[in-house]
């Protein structure tokens, strides 16, 4: 994902990392494997909060 992404996901990284010092885990790979459990997972969120209702 060179081009376009790659810049994208390098320039939101750095803006995690300046936002929230010190805290760790926003490289480049780990935001790579965040989107691609997203994407794989999508609805899951969804479903949990809607079983909870009052």
């Amino acid at each position: 994902a060179e081009g376009w992404g790659a810049r994208v996901i390098d320039q939101l990284g750095d803006e995690i990392q300046r936002a929230f010092p010190g805290v760790g885990g926003f490289s480049r790979p780990n935001i790579y494997r965040m989107r691609a459990f997203y994407l794989a997972y999508p609805a899951a969120g969804a479903r949990r909060q809607s079983s909870h209702r009052p």
